[in-house]
């Protein structure tokens, strides 16, 4: 990726799990750093600690924040070795908005993600399990593959009455989220069916 171009990614993990992962929680900021993106990681910045002192009204004004960046954001990365309701509801969130989402998890865990996780079946979603050894070429693999298919342009769209109802009938069907990812939903499944 050019390092002219900003985009931004939102990365979150489990405060509490910064004294076994923190080295993991730096290292993958860096990386995207050195890619060329804007990195918001409170999870570098703030202790678990200071997160406990947070009043009623602090926490709501940054989940409003988390919603705002997350929704900003280019790409969505977790690291969740260690469970976080928190760190759940920022996948879900990011996920349910069409973000590409990557989720790293410590290939010493002896146990899988969730079922929430591993029965999602959005495209969006990416669960690479990693080691301090292969950390930046799971990264790596994920950019390749977002890059593909994420970074396009947008553009003005006019529809019909009877375009504008088919898209609505079909993001009832598919239980899409917004009317914009039907719209790529129908013409993935058509690039599909030519493609075979």
């Amino acid at each position: 990726m050019n390092k002219e171009t900003k985009r931004k990614v939102y990365f979150v993990a489990s405060l509490v799990a910064k004294d076994e992962y923190g080295w993991a929680f730096k290292e993958i900021a860096q990386t995207f750093r050195d890619f060329g993106y804007i990195v918001w990681d409170d999870v570098n910045k703030v202790s678990a600690e200071q997160a406990r002192d947070y009043s009623d009204k602090e926490i709501k004004e940054y989940y409003q924040s988390v919603q705002k960046r997350i929704k900003e954001a280019d790409i969505f990365v977790a690291e969740l070795s260690r469970p976080s309701s928190s760190v759940g509801y920022e996948i879900g969130f990011a996920v349910a908005n069409d973000k590409p989402s990557l989720v790293l998890r410590s290939d010493k865990l002896k146990t899988e993600p969730g079922a929430p996780l591993r029965g999602n079946p959005s495209r969006h979603l990416n669960i690479f399990k990693y080691n301090k050894y292969n950390l930046r070429e799971r990264i790596e693999s994920f950019l390749k593959k977002a890059e593909r298919g994420i970074f396009v342009k947008r553009l003005p769209v006019e529809f019909t009455q009877e375009h504008f109802d088919h898209i609505q009938l079909r993001q009832k069907e598919a239980k899409r989220p917004s009317f914009n990812s039907t719209v790529r939903l129908i013409i993935d499944e058509d690039i599909d069916r030519k493609t075979k």
